[in-house]
């Protein structure tokens, strides 16, 4: 199914962001690409119908079991979910990204999962079914990366890395990756194809 509205500076739809420590900066790239930006912080009546409303919600970095916790805490993720399965675009960055697959364990060797004592459950909210090693590449990383991958491998779950230029669409079933740069005004015009 196409997407229904039209991407365009000009014309640009609102975006919701949910969460997190380095928002100013993202915020900044969604506002310089044209949209009107609402920061969500917690779910509630009134935030849950502009969620509903929106046109694309965007997850942002920041540690990802803090990230996953208020998630689960707020009743986002089964919101979320029920939008996706709707047809929202869901856009996730960083720890944004890795909350939307099928579990956020492999990441706990270059996040803190001590951040987020109370999250017993690393479960993600499966809206794809590979995990998204995302950062990958860094050089001060190598060996936290080769256990990432060793522990979602022996998880059975497929990897796609992702160095911090990469930018990884799915639309009906299909992935396309593009290394390098490939800026949000792209990302979302790209998501128009059928």
């Amino acid at each position: 199914m196409p997407i229904k509205w039209p991407f365009s500076v000009s014309s640009a739809s609102s975006v919701v962001i949910k969460n997190c420590d380095a928002l100013e900066a993202e915020r900044a790239i969604l506002v310089d690409a044209g949209f009107h930006v609402t920061d969500v912080f917690d779910l509630n009546a009134s935030t849950r119908v502009l969620l509903e409303r929106a046109d694309v919600i965007f997850l942002s970095g920041g540690n990802t079991f803090t990230l996953l916790s208020e998630v689960r805490r707020s009743g986002f993720d089964v919101l979320l979910v029920q939008l996706h399965n709707a047809g929202k675009i869901i856009i996730g960055e960083s720890a944004g990204a890795v909350v939307l697959g099928p579990t956020i364990d492999p990441i706990r060797y270059i996040d803190e999962p001590e951040r987020a004592p109370e999250l017993r459950d690393f479960r993600g909210l499966g809206l794809f079914d590979f995990f998204p090693a995302v950062h990958f590449g860094r050089s001060e990383l190598r060996d936290e990366y080769a256990s990432i991958v060793l522990s979602a491998f022996t998880m059975n779950i497929p990897v796609i890395a992702l160095r911090d230029a990469d930018s990884l669409l799915m639309s009906e079933g299909r992935i396309m990756l593009r290394a390098d740069e490939w800026p949000l005004t792209e990302t979302l015009a790209a998501k128009r194809f059928s």
